[in-house]
């Protein structure tokens, strides 16, 4: 014996997703202009305590505290942590 499903006469309906909106949990958000210069500007301002200890680290320090402190790197980058390490090593005065 053999079995059909009845016809219906209503169209037939497929599973949809709904739309998904911005706003909405689980919904893209799409940056604008504004959004790439504020993190642009906040990755700039990450950078700069770095790019300083670079600067402090081959200038002397009198460079380092005069007003206005040098932007530029100087010469002494190699120099300035073997003195360090020489003068920590060194015995002081008992």
């Amino acid at each position: 014996m053999t079995t059909t499903a009845p016809v219906s006469d209503r169209p037939h309906r497929t599973a949809t997703r709904p739309s998904v909106r911005a706003g909405r949990a689980g919904g893209q958000h799409l940056a604008g202009p504004l959004a790439h210069i504020v993190l642009g500007l906040a990755a700039l301002a990450s950078l700069f305590p770095l790019y300083w200890t670079l600067v402090a680290a081959s200038t002397d320090s009198h460079a380092v505290v005069s007003s206005p402190p040098p932007m530029l790197p100087g010469g002494n980058l190699f120099e300035n942590p073997t003195a360090c390490t020489r003068t920590w090593a060194s015995p002081g005065p008992a």
